[in-house]
């Protein structure tokens, strides 16, 4: 069964600049301090792998996920977690992955003849709707119900893949631990090192802006390439290490909608010390655990569709708040098929429009799984009175695979 967290606790919050830190811990609903991953959905809601399982955030509530709750999950410890564009939440362990579409379970083991190895590292959409899963052995590609893979047969280096993003030609480019940028298009990977303007070969992280340019993390430092994979800069010193620490060890890169780069940042030798930069207008700033980070050791930034960033960390989650003028989708919803749902979070009457009038299987299940209405939709303008719903989250199911989530406040 899923566990539900109230938020009931003061949140401690600080201003530092233009910045609003907010820090989420175990005794708010985290179930688990140690945060390894997070990513964000569709509707901005917020999943979190840690040491000890899963924990999901509304806003409002927290559920947490583990093996005693759900037996099909592989281990407690998630290496990775995404939600992909069909709202099917997909989290990646040193086991497998699991699959959740919102009602079951289902997992994926190398022994079935999909996953290339089971220990996972990241998981990505390309712009074609396939799920791409970065492991130790290099990559593995579920497409509908096809998997192919990427290996070291395939000119994969040794130690696999970390991380991948994707350019607006679908191009992939993913971080090898040891051997530099790989890049794959046209059926061939190509190998980016330090030769071609790389800080380092040991790269951790790339993420692709809209002038597709790449901006890569590497253990010394942020390297920028431009569209066409040309150097266009090194960023070294961004954020500000003790003597003797010079060099900056990139662990996550994620660009905001105003293309704010947002840059996560530790090391741990002989000290702890970490936190996140961000570059904007030409220059960085830094901030680390005394000025809002929840601690120095940072693993994986997100940032939702109104521009805030959310951050694991190993001591809990911080939520970064700031000026940007990304559009908010909470109050109108378009769905698969043009179907608008709307107002997000509803408090009365929760509307659904469709561009026709075929008849359109539903069903809206609460968050422990039980289904509190379903049937057909046969207008084009439908009507649902949530006043008795208790508040929190529910997901609107259509087709019987398009799944979407709902705030009742």
């Amino acid at each position: 069964m899923k566990q539900a967290f109230l938020l009931v606790l003061v949140i401690i919050s600080t201003q530092v600049y233009s910045q609003t830190f907010t820090t989420y811990t175990e005794v708010d609903g985290l179930i688990n301090n140690s945060a390894n991953c997070v990513a964000v959905d569709g509707n901005d809601n917020i999943w979190f792998g840690t040491q000890e399982g899963l924990s999901y955030f509304d806003g409002f509530e927290w559920e947490n996920y583990d093996q005693n709750s759900v037996p099909e999950l592989l281990d407690n410890t998630i290496k990775a977690v995404f939600v992909d564009s069909k709202a099917t939440l997909w989290v990646g362990t040193d086991f497998g992955v699991n699959r959740f579409d919102g009602i079951t379970w289902s997992a994926f083991e190398e022994a079935e003849g999909g996953l290339a190895d089971n220990r996972i590292k990241y998981i990505a959409e390309d712009n074609m709707g396939r799920v791409w899963f970065a492991h130790s052995d290099g990559v593995s590609i579920l497409d509908g119900e096809e998997w192919t893979s990427l290996t070291s047969e395939d000119g994969v280096p040794f130690g696999g893949v970390g991380y991948i993003s994707f350019d607006s030609n679908n191009t992939a480019y993913m971080a090898s631990p040891l051997f530099g940028l790989l890049r794959y298009a046209d059926n061939t990977i190509t190998v980016m090192t330090t030769a071609d303007g790389l800080l380092s070969d040991k790269v951790r992280t790339v993420s692709v802006d809209k002038n597709d340019h790449k901006w890569v993390g590497t253990s010394d430092g942020l390297s920028q390439f431009d569209e066409n994979d040309n150097l266009v800069q090194h960023h070294l010193l961004i954020f500000e290490l003790p003597p003797p620490h010079e060099l900056n060890p990139i662990e996550d890169v994620k660009i905001d909608c105003e293309g704010t780069v947002w840059v996560g940042i530790w090391i741990d030798y002989l000290l702890t010390e970490g936190g996140l930069s961000i570059y904007q207008n030409g220059s960085w700033e830094d901030y680390n655990d005394s000025e809002g980070i929840a601690g120095p050791v940072v693993r994986k930034l997100d940032i939702d569709s109104e521009g805030v960033v959310w951050i694991a960390t190993s001591s809990g989650i911080t939520k970064v708040e700031s000026d940007t003028e990304c559009m908010s989708n909470t109050s109108e919803n378009l769905m698969e098929d043009g179907i608008h749902v709307y107002p997000n979070p509803v408090s009365e009457l929760l509307t659904i429009v469709k561009p026709t009038n075929e008849p359109t299987p539903f069903r809206i299940i609460n968050q422990l799984g039980q289904i509190i209405q379903s049937g057909v939709l046969l207008n084009a303008n439908e009507e649902f009175n949530t006043q008795l719903w208790n508040p929190g989250p529910y997901h609107l199911i259509l087709k019987g695979t398009t799944s979407f989530t709902l705030i009742k406040e």
